[in-house]
């Protein structure tokens, strides 16, 4: 009679294939995760509820200069920054964080992210006082450096 010996079985193919399959899984996962445009955080307008675009402005904080400089000015500094273009904005910190209010001071090149006022959307006022381009309502900042 004849015995059969079992033979162990080499599945070396099936676990390739298997961890195959993993890694296209995975890739494709990666793909799918990675290239979905996930939407901005939107800043809305309080008064119409439409999204209002962010913006970012790099330059060095400093007193805004007075539009009419012919007679007598204020010795007050109103901070603003100026950009690396040489444009003046003004900057409205009342809706940064309690903690993060007034963190800069007048020399200090820093970048603010937030919401921009033309002159048509700001108090006529102060965009007659000063020579300003326009108003930015902060919503955050942070210094940088030049490299």
């Amino acid at each position: 009679m004849t015995t059969f010996k079992k033979q162990p079985h080499d599945d070396t193919h099936g676990n390739a294939l298997v961890w195959l399959l993993v890694l296209i899984a995975l890739a494709i996962a990666a793909f799918f995760i990675f290239s979905t445009k996930r939407p901005a955080s939107e800043v809305v307008d309080s008064q119409s509820g439409t999204p209002v675009e962010t913006t970012v402005l790099e330059g060095e904080v400093v007193c805004l200069p007075h539009r009419d400089t012919s007679g007598p000015t204020t010795m007050e500094c109103t901070y603003g920054v100026e950009t690396i273009e040489g444009n003046y904005y003004g900057l409205d910190g009342s809706q940064l964080p309690t903690d993060k209010q007034g963190g800069y001071q007048t020399g200090t090149r820093i970048a603010f992210e937030g919401t921009l006022l033309t002159s048509e959307q700001m108090p006529e006022s102060f965009w007659n006082t000063y020579n300003i381009v326009g108003i930015l309502q902060v919503q955050d900042y942070w210094e940088y450096r030049d490299k």
